[in-house]
């Protein structure tokens, strides 16, 4: 059985936030949403501790722990997922897997940008494999760890910091997700190559406009 769980500060601006939500019941799944406050949007729980990371791991911990599906997939509340994103069966228990068919979108311009990477608002797993990682997260950053140096997408670095030694796979759904990057998110937005240490980490660069993603004719945001 397949469930999302969905996670939110409650800080996306109501239009976006609405068109996200909607295009998430697409899928067709149980939802498990954690947010800072009450939103009617699938199951809810509402977690306000006051912001940080510490508030955002334990946001998804208490989803994958309140969900009673086996496979979960993660949805935040500025990404608008295609509805084949969620097609996806992980073949293996103990192992991350991404959906790395994903296009940022600047939301002032549409500018449109692609490059392979993990990223966590596209993770997919088991949920007792889930539940077991974000645990040993909250307690690193409990006692100190640093969530950008621990980092947040698991099995994707081998830096002394991580939280286990699994590893990550990726996959690529029939068509793309946006992932719409604003004033508002949490992590950095990057527009140049040279924005980023390193060059592995934007392989595959490709320019484009939002009217020209496959999937996403005549959309508005």
């Amino acid at each position: 059985m397949k469930s999302i769980v969905y996670y939110t500060r409650n800080k996306v601006n109501q239009k976006l936030g609405d068109h996200c939500r909607k295009q998430i019941l697409k899928a067709n799944l149980p939802i498990v949403s954690v947010s800072s406050e009450p939103i009617e949007f699938g199951k809810n729980f509402v977690l306000n501790i006051g912001g940080g990371y510490l508030e955002y791991f334990k946001k998804i911990l208490k989803g994958l722990e309140e969900s009673t599906a086996n496979i979960i997939f993660f949805c935040e509340d500025d990404t608008l997922y295609h509805p084949s994103h969620f097609n996806f069966i992980p073949p293996e228990e103990n192992v991350y897997y991404y959906d790395i068919n994903v296009w940022r979108i600047r939301a002032e311009d549409g500018f449109a940008l692609h490059y392979d990477a993990k990223q966590m608002n596209m993770l997919c797993g088991y949920r007792d494999f889930l539940i077991n990682y974000y645990k040993k997260a909250v307690e690193k950053i409990k006692t100190g760890v640093s969530a950008r140096v621990m980092g947040f997408e698991p099995g994707s670095h081998h830096r002394k910091e991580r939280v286990d030694d699994f590893k990550s796979e990726y996959y690529k759904a029939e068509l793309p997700s946006l992932d719409i990057r604003h004033d508002n998110n949490l992590t950095a937005n990057r527009w140049k190559k040279e924005q980023f240490r390193s060059q592995r980490n934007c392989t595959n660069w490709i320019e484009s406009k939002l009217s020209e993603i496959k999937g996403w004719e005549g959309l508005q945001l």
